[in-house]
C-alpha cells in the first residue's frame, strides 16, 4: 500500500471514532491501495490537539473498513483521499446592548472529506470511478476551550463518516461494477 504520513497527535485523551466491523461494499479485485497525496493540507495544531488521529488517518480506516476485496478475483481499488480538512472559525459577535444577555454562537467547526475511488481490472483498465465529497459543519458558544470543543470536533468527524457512507450508498447502491 502507499501510504504518507501524517503528522503525530500527542497527548490526547479522546479514542478514535468507531468504525463498522463488517465491509458494506464488495469490490470485484483483490488489492485496495488507500493514497494520501504529500501536499494534503492538515489540520491547525490546536485542532489537532483535540483529537485522537489524524482525519487522513480516520479516512484510511474508513477505507479499510468499509470496502472489502475479493481475493478469487484479480483487479484494483484506488482510494485516493482528496481532502481532509478541519477548520475552526471565529464568528464575529453582535453588536448592541441585547447581545449581552444571548448568548450567540461563536465559533465554527467544520470538516470535508473527499475521497476518489478508482476501480482498476486485471488488464490494467480503468472501469470504474467514483468520487465523494462530504462536508459538515456546527456553530456552539465556546466558553470553556477543551472538552466542549473536542465533543463537537467528535460528533462532526462521526457525521463525516456516515454522510460518506450514505452518498457512497446512494452512487454504488448495487457495489462496485463487475
Amino acid at each position: 500500500l502507499l501510504l504518507a504520513c501524517g503528522h503525530p497527535v500527542s497527548g490526547v485523551k479522546s479514542e478514535p471514532i468507531d468504525l463498522p466491523v463488517s465491509p458494506s461494499w464488495r469490490a470485484v479485485a483483490d488489492r485496495l491501495e488507500v493514497v494520501v497525496p504529500q501536499d494534503l493540507i492538515m489540520p491547525d495544531t490546536k485542532i489537532s490537539s483535540l483529537i485522537f488521529e489524524q482525519p487522513s488517518e480516520t479516512l484510511k480506516r474508513w477505507v479499510r473498513a468499509r470496502i472489502a476485496t475479493d481475493k478469487s478475483t484479480r483487479g484494483l481499488i484506488v482510494a485516493t483521499i482528496q481532502k481532509a480538512e478541519m477548520r475552526e472559525l471565529s464568528l464575529p459577535r453582535k453588536q448592541g446592548f441585547s447581545s449581552i444577555f444571548e448568548a450567540n454562537p461563536n465559533t465554527k467547526l467544520s470538516v470535508n472529506f473527499a475521497i476518489s475511488l478508482k476501480a482498476i481490472d486485471s488488464e490494467n483498465r480503468e472501469v470504474g470511478r467514483v468520487n465523494v465529497d462530504v462536508q459538515v459543519a456546527s456553530e456552539f458558544v465556546d466558553d470553556d476551550g477543551g472538552e466542549k470543543k473536542r465533543s463537537y470536533w467528535m460528533r462532526l468527524l462521526r457525521s463525516a463518516v456516515d454522510n460518506l457512507d450514505a452518498e457512497l450508498a446512494r452512487q454504488l447502491p448495487t457495489g462496485f461494477p463487475d
